[in-house]
């Protein structure tokens, strides 16, 4: 026969498992688009809703932006200025674009898979999420759990 121990049992209790939490900017946008055109997310809400009572070592945020005379440039620095102040920490890369004009994001999914990987090396963290829809991760998660 075992024991039961009720959730309010722990709290107060010092929790030492240490969290890193890496957001796939533009994936977690195209995400809420899809789930309700308009959908606005409170980064830091996130954050802390994951982190739970753990101890946060880091939350990072991966995506692109335009240089400083593309449009939307201001936009996307206000934007990165916020996270920052939620005390999320950006990988800002350069968006690139198409001889057409259309941008499109590179070096997103490398930063993130090469910043896990190498956090796991330093022992930085017990468990790692990734807020994502792409799986090319897989492989690098994969490496990171037999390590």
């Amino acid at each position: 026969m075992g024991i039961m121990l009720s959730p309010s049992v722990f709290r107060g209790y010092p929790h030492t498992e240490r969290i890193v939490i890496l957001i796939d900017g533009n994936n977690l946008m195209m995400g809420a688009k899809q789930f309700k055109e308009g959908y606005k997310i409170d980064h830091g809400k996130l954050v802390s809703f994951l982190k739970g009572e753990h101890k946060l070592v880091r939350a990072y945020f991966f995506d692109c932006a335009p240089e400083k005379n593309q449009p939307r440039y201001e936009e996307k620095q206000k934007f990165f200025d916020a996270l920052r102040e939620n005390e999320i920490t950006v990988f800002e890369r350069p968006l690139r674009y198409k001889e057409d004009g259309t941008p499109f994001q590179k070096g997103v999914d490398v930063a993130l898979a090469t910043e896990m990987l190498s956090l796991c090396m330093q022992n930085a963290y017990d468990t790692a999420i990734i807020i994502s829809g792409d799986s090319d991760y897989a492989h690098a998660i994969d490496r990171v759990q037999h390590t």
